[in-house]
């Protein structure tokens, strides 16, 4: 009601379309997504030229991915990423999200697409280099190119750009993992443990990714024979878990 108010008496157009945008905000936060897409739809009519229009557009991709709506999401990320007048760094968030939308698909070759979005997407925005080529990665990995995936992370273990640490973790664990989902010899095993150890000394015990890294760690050790090790190890990372501890 007060959004409507502010409207009816905005004295100049900035301040009737900022209320035009609190009028989806306001959905938004309802969660009231097909109000939300109309008033929207009524934004991008009556605000053509609006510095919001790219915003405005990514949500109504995601507000449709919320009702499983996901071929129509992707339809209206790549329709914005197309648009000649999207700024670069929204045409490659739009590409980007458009790969995560594909996972949700059946279709055999979504992955194969979310490949192919995801090499736009970081060509379009540097910031989306790591996080792109990373779920590259991952995408690979599930279509079974597992060398093809190692090899990609090892390429952003390089860089550029150089990974934070919190990036290099969720490398390593990955790299980890695997490893121990391909080829099985005590190479590729010593190599995991390798790359599990350092994700286990860079993270905080308990974390999720601490006891994920732990897991793998003992799954390690069992290949390798090394029973009391991987039990030790196993049971530590069970520590957090449970009350009382073992």
């Amino acid at each position: 009601q007060h959004v409507h108010a502010a409207r009816r008496a905005a004295a100049t157009s900035t301040a009737v379309e900022e209320a035009d945008w609190l009028a989806i905000v306001i959905e938004e936060t309802a969660a009231a997504w097909p109000a939300a897409m109309e008033k929207a739809a009524q934004f991008l009519t009556a605000w053509p030229a609006s510095e919001r229009r790219a915003e405005i557009r990514l949500k109504r991709a995601s507000w449709l991915g919320r009702q499983d709506r996901w071929t129509d999401a992707i339809n209206e990320y790549t329709a914005l990423a197309a648009e000649t007048e999207t700024p670069p760094a929204a045409a490659g968030r739009a590409l980007y999200l458009a790969g995560l939308a594909e996972l949700n698909l059946p279709s055999p070759d979504s992955l194969d697409r979310a490949i192919d979005r995801w090499r736009d997407a970081a060509a379009l925005d540097e910031s989306l280099v790591f996080p792109a080529r990373y779920q590259q990665a991952l995408a690979k990995s599930r279509l079974g190119k597992i060398e093809e995936a190692l090899q990609q992370l090892e390429t952003l273990l390089i860089g550029p750009p150089i990974p934070s640490g919190p990036q290099q973790s969720a490398i390593e664990l990955t790299r980890g993992e695997l490893l121990l989902a391909g080829t099985e010899t005590p190479e590729r095993t010593e190599a995991a443990l390798i790359s599990l150890q350092r994700v286990i000394e860079a993270t905080r015990a308990g974390a999720l990714r601490h006891t994920r890294a732990m897991s793998r760690k003992g799954e390690a050790l069992i290949r390798l024979g090394r029973i009391d090790d991987a039990l030790s190890t196993l049971t530590e990372a069970a520590q957090p878990l449970l009350s009382p501890p073992l």
